[in-house]
């Protein structure tokens, strides 16, 4: 398989140092905790839960170089998503606070390209845990992502 294109030649040296880094018994594949490791080296911030999904998206097979680069991609794809989100709600927050009104974030939900049901953003924003009216949007950004 041919990475061309979706990383660059630099991207993929880092990768395969980290990945050699972490691969501590030389197998060419990296355990659940060296997964870890190597993607906190490259700068990411997984949960143990996206680890274990990040696992399980590989059916649950070694971890060669090939499952590390799509679980990278992949990754760093979902959190290039949730930062994108993230500014979007930055730029209606003329106070910089991180917060918005309930009823705004639920305009802007209701008016982008495939908007969200009234019932999936009552989910999340139940979820985001308004206070006074104002929901974090950063919160409810992760909430969103994690549906």
């Amino acid at each position: 398989m041919s990475f061309q294109g979706i990383v660059t030649p630099e991207q993929m040296e880092s990768l395969q140092n980290a990945f050699d880094t972490f691969d501590s018994n030389s197998d060419n594949c990296l355990e659940p905790n060296e997964l870890e490791s190597a993607l906190r080296a490259l700068g990411f911030n997984p949960k143990k839960e996206e680890i274990q999904d990040m696992i399980e998206d590989t059916g649950n097979t070694p971890i060669d170089m090939k499952a590390f680069v799509y679980i990278v991609y992949h990754h760093s794809r979902n959190v290039d998503v949730e930062k994108e989100l993230i500014d979007s709600f930055r730029v209606f927050d003329k106070e910089g606070t991180s917060k918005l009104p309930e009823s705004k974030i639920r305009e802007i939900l209701k008016n982008i390209r495939k908007p969200l049901t009234d019932d999936e953003i009552s989910e999340i924003l139940n979820r985001a845990q308004s206070q006074n009216g104002y929901v974090n949007y950063v919160s409810f950004v992760h909430e969103m992502m994690n549906l």
